[in-house]
């Protein structure tokens, strides 16, 4: 057993090594231990029908890694290019070109982030995924608080 419990191996006694063990055996075995999830059929079947070509220890059981969740995120509707052309003087609206939007435009919309994925140790134990965290934005005057979780849009006309 790996100390995560996310990993079971076997090993065959050497008092078993002559006689011949079922599937059932060993799955019944396996329970007996508390292994219930994760059990590898296909090594299970090599131990029954060719004990010879297995090599001990041997990793019988895996267990399931959790899915964290993904962030939330904002997809703006619109693109904003940062671009320097080479000049002596430089304004503000010549590295940043921000397009003109209007009145009740929807200018962005919010993802909220996913729960995850939970996973299962050997034991049969489940593992607790991550939420993602949801993005944060705060509004500003000309978007009202109250649309931040799911739209953006646009309280007056302008750029």
């Amino acid at each position: 057993m790996s100390r995560n419990k996310m990993e079971a191996y076997i090993e065959m006694d050497s008092r078993l090594e002559d006689s011949e063990i079922s599937i059932e055996e060993i799955h019944r075995f396996l329970e007996e231990q508390g292994l219930v999830y994760g059990v590898d059929g296909e090594v299970v079947e090599q131990m029954t029908t060719r004990p010879d070509s297995v090599n001990f220890p041997l990793q019988i059981a895996f267990g399931k890694e959790p899915q964290n969740g993904k962030p939330g995120k904002i997809i703006f509707d619109r693109s904003f290019t940062m671009e320097i052309e080479a000049r002596d003087k430089v304004s503000f609206r010549d590295i940043i070109s921000i397009p003109s939007v209007t009145k009740g435009e929807r200018v962005a919309r919010v993802i909220p982030p996913t729960k995850g994925v939970p996973g299962r140790n050997v034991y049969g134990e489940e593992l607790p995924a991550k939420p993602g965290k949801p993005q944060r934005m705060r509004a500003g005057k000309m978007l009202p608080s109250k649309l931040l979780t799911a739209v953006f849009i646009l309280n007056l006309q302008g750029s």
